[in-house]
């Protein structure tokens, strides 16, 4: 691989991720003015990459796709859970409302 001043950076990335996007990444920052954002930019991409379970395994096992399929459910569940309480709630102001007003 070349050798390049930021490729520590690269070093932090998941062993999947590198195995993917290093040489196109080191590519890129060949061809980039790197500036303070630009190590920011890449060490958050380095946290978010480690916590993506599409790089925990770089076979793409069946222990990831299982947890890819729990992530979602729960990212459901806890999107649908509050909208469903708030359109229950309003419903029912709603349906209280509708009887203030019949019954005068």
């Amino acid at each position: 691989m070349r050798d390049h001043p930021m490729k520590w950076i690269l070093e932090l990335y998941p062993l999947a991720w590198r195995q993917r996007y290093q040489e196109e990444m080191l590519a890129l920052l060949e061809q980039h003015h790197v500036t303070w954002r630009t190590v920011v930019d890449l060490l958050m991409g380095a946290v978010v990459a480690r916590f993506d379970p599409h790089f925990k395994a770089a076979n793409g096992s069946a222990l990831t796709v299982r947890a890819l399929r729990v992530r979602r459910a729960h990212g459901t569940i806890l999107l649908a859970f509050p909208l469903l309480v708030l359109c229950h709630l309003l419903v029912l102001d709603g349906a209280g409302a509708l009887r203030r007003v019949r019954s005068r």
